[in-house]
């Protein structure tokens, strides 16, 4: 058994260890060119980022008081000022909702799930207005992954 018949057999236990350390675009790629099925692995990255949303927004809302993580507030802080501070940023956050959505979209270092959050939360969006622009923004976003992945490996060939 070669290597890459291995990691095709037992895909699911490092998908979760991609998905942590690559995010939604390592795991939907590989996915992918695996020959995996995405049927069941799409939702599950949808889900896994549906899942961080609460996460990120109590870390903004500042509600996590456990000693040590405490200090992650001026981090946080720092964070958003300085994203706040970019080109893409203002633009998008000037169409409030469809920013937050396009920036969930994206499947590059920047975008993605934390900085739709931080948007979100910056724009002082509602939560009930938010959370469907998010998972909205991931389920579009690993679309988008599939197609870019599809193209790649047509022009692999």
């Amino acid at each position: 058994m070669s290597w890459l018949d291995w990691l095709k057999e037992y895909y699911l236990f490092h998908f979760f260890g991609l998905y942590l350390l690559g995010g939604r675009t390592a795991a939907v790629l590989s996915a992918q060119w695996l020959g995996q099925n995405l049927f069941f692995f799409l939702p599950l990255v949808v889900f896994l980022d549906a899942l961080q949303v609460p996460l990120f927004y109590r870390a903004y809302e500042g509600l996590i008081r456990f000693p040590g993580l405490s200090r992650l507030q001026p981090w946080l802080e720092k964070r958003r000022a300085g994203v706040c501070r970019s080109r893409p940023w203002r633009v998008w956050s000037a169409w409030k909702g469809l920013g937050v959505f396009l920036i969930t979209t994206l499947p590059v270092k920047g975008g993605g799930m934390w900085s739709g959050v931080l948007m979100a939360f910056s724009l002082q969006l509602p939560k009930n207005v938010s959370y469907p622009l998010l998972i909205g923004g991931s389920v579009i976003g690993c679309l988008l992954l599939l197609t870019i992945g599809g193209a790649a490996s047509k022009l692999w060939k």
